[in-house]
């Protein structure tokens, strides 16, 4: 008995030894990794491994290089510079994704190190790239195979729109590819969620010519007999734009002088043009007009007593 005592003291005595040195001289330390973290972990500036979950050991030798979030987890990706039948547009998409650099390396230590590099800041960016290479071709496969039926803007956007037929083929070809695709950089897709389109990115003038041509549509449904110059109107007055107050310039130079011909349309005398001519020889006199229409005689009016009334008198 004394001697398994002796032994176990001493047992004792080298394992705290043991753990001294280690505390001292290597600086040995324990942390705990939660589920959801992974550490990149370099070793006198070299990359050594991705640690976690769970207790972590480091020497004094060990630096963290960045934390790494592995959840698997919806993302919204944004795509802009797109084209469908040669009409610019924009994506954002959402789908399910998650880091897991261990098993896309698949044992390849170089690999590891390779995809270890980046935090998820540059990997999520580098999912961005790899959407939109795939939905760059997969525009191009859509657009041999869609006709449209018109010739209106909307028709050549048709393909884009979720639900129908060529948007929900334009899906499918980008789950299969980012399937194998964002592998490489140590991204898992995941299946089992949907890939949605969350909104489609116009242009303003794009969308400005789309309900143009939606509002002008409209109105020759609604009203067959509208000649071009009301239709023409109508459209403006519901864009916003005053037509009947609209003005037009036009100029001309010549050898002498500057010609300057002024339209106003206006709503109720019609079209009232007026010529000005600024000679160039002396620019700093006025310009010179020259009416081509009589001035409007202003009517006369005798003042009565209630126009009277309101007048009110002035102190000395």
């Amino acid at each position: 008995m004394g001697l398994f005592l002796f032994i176990f003291f001493w047992f004792l005595v080298g394992v705290l030894a043991l753990v001294l040195f280690a505390w001292l001289v290597l600086g040995l330390r324990i942390q705990v990794i939660s589920e959801e973290k992974r550490l990149v972990i370099y070793r006198l500036g070299a990359f050594n491994r991705v640690a976690g979950p769970g207790l972590v050991m480091f020497t004094r030798m060990d630096t963290v290089e960045r934390e790494l979030d592995v959840r698997d987890e919806p993302h919204n990706v944004r795509v802009d510079n797109l084209f469908i039948n040669g009409v610019p547009f924009g994506y954002t998409l959402n789908f399910w994704y998650g880091i897991d650099l261990k098993q896309t390396a698949n044992g390849d230590h170089d690999r590891l190190a390779h995809m270890a590099q980046f935090s998820n800041e540059e990997i999520n960016q580098q999912v961005g790239d790899r959407v939109r290479g795939t939905l760059v071709s997969s525009l191009a496969q859509i657009e041999k195979e869609y006709k449209p039926e018109g010739k209106e803007f909307f028709h050549s956007i048709l393909p884009i729109i979720p639900g129908l037929p060529e948007s929900t083929k334009l899906l499918g070809y980008l789950r299969q590819e980012l399937t194998d695709s964002l592998r490489g950089i140590g991204v898992i897709f995941d299946p089992n969620h949907p890939i949605i389109i969350k909104a489609i990115h116009i242009g303003d003038d794009i969308a400005g010519s789309f309900s143009r041509g939606r509002v002008v549509q409209v109105l020759k449904e609604q009203f067959p007999d509208l000649s071009q110059e009301i239709l023409l109107q109508a459209v403006t007055s519901i864009q916003g734009v005053d037509f009947a107050q609209q003005r037009i310039t036009l100029k001309s130079e010549g050898n002498d002088s500057q010609s300057v011909v002024d339209f106003r349309l206006d709503e109720e005398e019609g079209i009232r043009p007026r010529i000005k001519v600024y000679p160039q020889s002396r620019p700093s006199r006025a310009p010179q007009v020259v009416p081509n229409e009589p001035a409007l005689p202003i009517a006369e009016k005798q003042l009565t007593k209630e126009d009277l009334s309101v007048l009110k008198r002035i102190p000395a």
